[in-house]
């Protein structure tokens, strides 16, 4: 039956596009660069962002605070410390799709970056914006890198207090040296002098 046929794969097709796999296929060209394949990735969660933002907050936000406090309630946790009693939770997403929209926000900080290369050129204080720290932070935390990879604040600023010790270093012995050049320049008006 042709018809029934029809109706079937057009009711099909109307739960795909209520599901969004339309949206969630990523069209393939026959040459397609990895400038396309990302452009294309972050046009697809632009488009799917505002539902999959609602859904969080709408739907799982709420959920997973009710079962959480269910759960505090008969004690199936261990006591919180001190420091975290009064704290409120924060939910981190771990989707592939909520991977997906923090690649965005890590292309936004890329791209500016690049944008400040020829500011910082031609002025050096176009950098004075850009926490190096924070951008390093942020990087680290979206991309989701492993903890036993990172330094620790404590490690970062032993590292830092050495480095600054071999510049000061480095700087003496520069001044050194043309100290000594100046004076080897002046002997011989010295010299003639006496």
């Amino acid at each position: 039956n042709p018809l029934g046929l029809n109706m079937e794969e057009q009711r099909r097709q109307a739960i795909q596009a209520a599901f969004y796999v339309d949206q969630l296929i990523l069209s393939q060209g026959p040459q397609m660069t990895a400038t396309e394949v990302v452009q294309r990735t972050e046009e697809k969660m632009r488009l799917l962002g505002p539902v999959l933002g609602r859904l969080q907050a709408e739907l799982l936000q709420p959920l997973i605070g009710r079962v959480y406090n269910l759960m505090v309630r008969q004690k199936q946790f261990a006591a919180a410390p001190d420091f975290m009693r009064d704290s409120d939770i924060e939910i981190e997403y771990v989707s592939p799709l909520a991977k997906a929209q923090r690649q965005g926000d890590i292309q936004s900080a890329l791209r500016m970056l690049e944008l400040f290369g020829p500011l910082a050129q031609l002025d050096q204080s176009a950098l004075d914006y850009i926490d190096v720290d924070g951008m390093s932070k942020y990087l680290l935390k979206t991309l989701s890198v492993p903890a036993t990879t990172i330094r620790g604040q404590s490690e970062v600023d032993e590292i830092r207090q050495k480095r600054q010790v071999e510049q000061e270093q480095i700087t003496e012995q520069q001044q050194a040296q043309a100290l000594a050049r100046a004076a080897g320049d002046a002997a011989p008006f010295i010299k003639a002098a006496g």
